[in-house]
């Protein structure tokens, strides 16, 4: 399993997902950080090639990120790969009897890690499409170790081999691409497994990568388009405000029609 890692325009080329030490070092061979293919770039990122791998992608010039998420998975077509934001966290979590939610650990440790990465292979021979899930709420302990259809973001595991970036379609949508690739692997029958025995902290807002491009009208905007293209699936909103980043949440992933355990398929 390659950690597939797009970046774009990080100050000093500095990459959270790096700097916070979930991903073992003896891990990195298999991480592959994706950048455009330009000197300005390069520059900024050579500094990584002392232990990770650069991979430097071809896109137009006037590209974003769902360009970028294509080209990586036309360039690491018919291989499975973990497509990570840079600047994520992997915590394990745990259950106890007297809650009823999943609990956070606050590290992961270098077993919990490979056993992710075992477990994330073996799904994606049947379900070509999964998440590990963010930890920004609690979530029911029936969910764990595995739940199905569960939206998460920030993170993909893909089965190149079955689903092609003509399949995931991440250039369908110029914002909320993700989501857009994720239903479409439910589109093309599969059930995307969604991992709650890890749970995904994202890092604060910073210069680089999409934000400059990210405001309330842009994202309202982005998802019409989305709903226009999964109505069964995508519910528009406009009540909720994502208190982290402080800005408003415009839509809902709210699949239909699919099993929400694993327990369900057999039924």
């Amino acid at each position: 399993m390659k950690i597939v890692i797009p970046t774009y325009a990080r100050p000093d080329g500095q990459l959270d997902i790096l700097e916070n030490g979930w991903i073992p070092e003896n891990y990195y061979h298999n991480v592959y950080v994706c950048i455009r293919n330009s000197m300005t770039e390069y520059d900024r990122y050579q500094h990584l090639e002392k232990k990770v791998n650069l991979v430097p992608l071809d896109l137009p010039m006037i590209s974003g990120i769902p360009e970028k998420r294509d080209a990586i998975c036309r360039h690491f077509a018919g291989e499975k790969i973990w497509m990570c934001d840079d600047d994520i966290k992997i915590v394990s979590t745990y259950l106890r009897d007297d809650k009823g939610y999943i609990i956070k650990d606050k590290t992961l440790s270098e077993k919990s890690f490979y056993e992710l990465i075992s477990m994330a292979t073996g799904l994606l021979e049947e379900m070509p499409f999964g998440v590990v899930n963010t930890g920004f709420f609690p979530h029911d302990k029936k969910k764990h170790p595995i739940a199905l259809n569960r939206w998460g973001a920030f993170n993909s595991f893909i089965n190149l081999g079955k689903l092609t970036a003509d399949d995931l379609g991440y250039t369908r949508v110029k914002y909320y691409e993700d989501i857009a690739a994720w239903l479409s692997a439910i589109d093309k029958g599969y059930n995307n497994f969604s991992l709650f025995k890890w749970l995904l902290i994202i890092g604060k807002e910073k210069a680089g990568g999409n934000v400059a491009a990210r405001n309330e009208e842009t994202m309202e905007e982005a998802s019409k388009v989305l709903h226009s293209l999964y109505p069964d699936h995508i519910k528009l909103q406009d009540k909720a405000r994502d208190k982290k980043n402080n800005r408003r949440v415009y839509l809902k992933v709210m699949p239909k029609g699919v099993p929400k355990n694993l327990v369900d398929i057999d039924k």
